[in-house]
């Protein structure tokens, strides 16, 4: 996943709503400026030149959120493999649904959501899979993060198979707050709850996450593993990404 296709990006679904082709330069849509407003425009920001269809602005998106998706999809469960499909999947339904992400800056919560509803749908239409995975605890895994420590890529691979075990919820609150480092506001408006629910989810997410630890076999990385929180998140390590 080296750079963002432009075949997503040439579509008329991305034009911002303000403006209208005219050869290789936008024009503002007659009237959409007050009368006797300052004609200079003001620059315009990533969000809106994603909107406006900019094919540099949406390569700059890719080169900020790819490895974060990447590492997202994995820690929600999918596989190397299957997390590079989704990340691909991700900037192209980012692409379809821009003019629908309000505000004068493109949110990481909004980046989020698309990536949970895909995962989802990824994991239920390989529900199979997903049973031979509980069932195989050896399963090797890619590292999708950095370790601190020599036993910080046990206790990474340790967290991960449990994660795959838990409800997605739980998972989701777990990597929103304990991996990522997202505010409580900012987890809730990732997940679309209120923040009350966030904290409340998050505690029942840590004791579910501690009680399926503690009952696999102990690894000596067992003054950790209450939590994931000394996980780091980094660039994974995938060939092209």
């Amino acid at each position: 996943m080296k750079r963002l296709d432009p075949a997503l990006i040439n579509s008329p679904l991305c034009r911002h709503s303000y403006y209208v082709e005219q050869g290789d330069q936008p024009r503002q849509v007659p009237g959409s400026q007050r009368k006797g407003e300052d004609r200079v425009q003001r620059p315009m920001t990533l969000l809106q030149r994603c909107q406006a269809g900019d094919e540099q602005a949406w390569q700059e998106v890719f080169s900020s959120y790819a490895t974060r998706i990447y590492r997202w999809a994995a820690l929600l469960g999918l596989s190397g493999q299957e997390a590079e499909d989704a990340a691909q999947e991700v900037f192209a339904t980012a692409v379809r649904k821009i003019h629908t992400c309000k505000g004068p800056e493109l949110p990481s919560s909004w980046m989020f959501q698309i990536t949970r509803r895909i995962v989802a749908n990824m994991r239920r239409l390989a529900w199979w899979k997903v049973m031979l995975r509980a069932a195989d605890a050896d399963e090797q895994l890619e590292p999708a993060l950095t370790y601190q420590s020599p036993q910080g890529r046990e206790l990474e691979l340790e967290v991960r198979h449990c994660l795959r075990r838990l409800p997605l919820r739980h998972t989701e609150i777990l990597v929103l707050m304990d991996i990522e480092g997202f505010t409580r506001e900012e987890a809730a408006q990732a997940l679309n709850v209120p923040p009350g629910t966030v904290a409340s989810r998050l505690r029942k997410a840590r004791a579910v996450l501690r009680a399926t630890l503690e009952a696999r076999e102990p690894c000596s990385c067992a003054e950790d593993r209450s939590s994931p929180g000394g996980l780091k998140p980094a660039q994974h390590a995938r060939k092209g990404g």
